[in-house]
């Protein structure tokens, strides 16, 4: 089983390595300016990104980046479950395998939490 807090803190030091790139830098300028036109809460723009990543195969890191921000911005196993159904529904066998990363990535975290 994976460590999600282990791969999130690799995920960090990766992207710190990164940080005086002027690509990266202007990655993190466009995702922050993608989360302040958004009319959506918080919660709501992760399980959309979180779906996206999902469906579109990304990798392990990155899912379990944006469930860790769907926890800190208070989202809910349930919320969380419905939203991977429905990815589930359309990526398939693949989005099952990364839903499950997901859903294990949620409740190690929420397990630390408690």
């Amino acid at each position: 089983m994976m460590d999600a807090r282990k791969v999130l803190d690799e995920h960090q030091r990766q992207m710190g390595k990164m940080a005086d790139s002027p690509i990266m830098q202007n990655f993190i300028k466009l995702c922050m300016e993608g989360y302040e036109v958004s009319t959506l809460d918080a919660k709501t723009n992760q399980l959309i990104i979180l779906a996206m990543v999902i469906a579109v195969n990304s990798s392990e890191a990155i899912i379990l980046s944006h469930v860790e921000m769907y926890f800190n911005a208070g989202g809910n196993r349930e919320d969380l479950v419905s939203t991977l159904n429905l990815v589930i529904l359309v990526a398939g066998g693949p989005g099952l395998a990364w839903a499950g990363v997901g859903l294990d990535g949620y409740d190690q975290l929420a397990a630390a939490k408690n």
